[in-house]
């Protein structure tokens, strides 16, 4: 009996196997792509930050004399911080008391003047007299004009002396202490409206499909629950470096007295919408 042994082709083994190994990757890829959104989601954080804040500066130099304390609450038109104004106080009491003077002469004028017309009209004074007496009234209303400005002008500088808070919030840095002298510009603290929180993120245009300003998540620190989130703004550009989407969440904490401002957290998934056949993905 004749025995037949057939002995494999090296080629058609090694196409065997590159067959597998593509079949695998395809494989591979596939399952990737099913759930793509879902997995990046995951992946998104960024930092909480309230959504009002501004570095505070005097508009004018001047030693500090008082400031609110750190991490103190303030209203809208509180003082935050107040500068040396003895001498601002003194120029605005000049001011008003000049402004007082030109009142005064004006009076004055207005009476010479009607005393004038009544003299003019029996011969007792010249035509001379009288446009003198016009003279002096008109001076007079402008010396009031003027001594209004310079009143005003007195007020400003007095106010510049004087930091006031332009919203609500809590101030969250300092930078200077009572006593040190401040020039116009310099950062003097850092009011933050912690009541009111968002948050920042850059996301890829598909993973941006079906965020509309209803759409809500939850955001989570070290694996627990901290806030909600809901969509306030969708930036209609792209990054052109970067090629991403910024969106802005409002964020809710889930607890009144959870600290949030400053927190860095990540993001749950939301439902990402498919994208329709044939729409642009622009």
């Amino acid at each position: 009996m004749t025995m037949q042994t057939t002995i494999a082709s090296p080629s058609f083994t090694n196409r065997q196997m590159w067959l597998g190994i593509a079949s695998s990757l395809c494989l591979l890829l596939s399952l990737s792509l099913l759930s793509p959104m879902s997995q990046a989601n995951e992946l998104i954080s960024g930092v909480v930050m309230p959504k009002q804040q501004a570095k505070l500066t005097f508009e004018s130099n001047g030693v500090l004399t008082q400031r609110v304390k750190l991490g103190e609450k303030v209203y809208q038109g509180d003082v935050l911080a107040q500068l040396d104004s003895r001498k601002e106080k003194a120029a605005l009491a000049k001011a008003q008391a000049d402004l007082e003077i030109a009142r005064t002469e004006m009076k004055k004028a207005k009476r010479n003047l009607s005393n004038m017309h009544r003299l003019h009209r029996t011969k007792s004074v010249s035509d001379n007299d009288l446009f003198d007496a016009q003279i002096t009234l008109s001076s007079s209303q402008a010396g009031i004009e003027r001594a209004q400005a310079l009143l005003e002008s007195a007020r400003i500088n007095l106010e510049l002396k004087t930091l006031r808070a332009p919203f609500t919030g809590v101030v969250t840095d300092t930078k200077l202490q009572a006593g040190e002298y401040i020039e116009a510009g310099d950062e003097t603290l850092t009011l933050s409206n912690i009541d009111q929180l968002q948050l920042s993120v850059d996301i890829s245009l598909e993973m941006s499909r079906g965020l509309t300003e209803n759409t809500e998540t939850i955001i989570h620190d070290n694996g627990q629950d901290v806030g909600i989130i809901r969509v306030d703004t969708i930036l209609p550009v792209l990054d052109p470096a970067s090629g991403l989407r910024r969106v802005v969440w409002q964020v809710t904490p889930l607890h009144s007295k959870e600290v949030l401002a400053g927190r860095y957290v990540q993001l749950k998934t939301w439902a990402i919408k498919p994208p329709v056949k044939g729409q642009s993905k622009e």
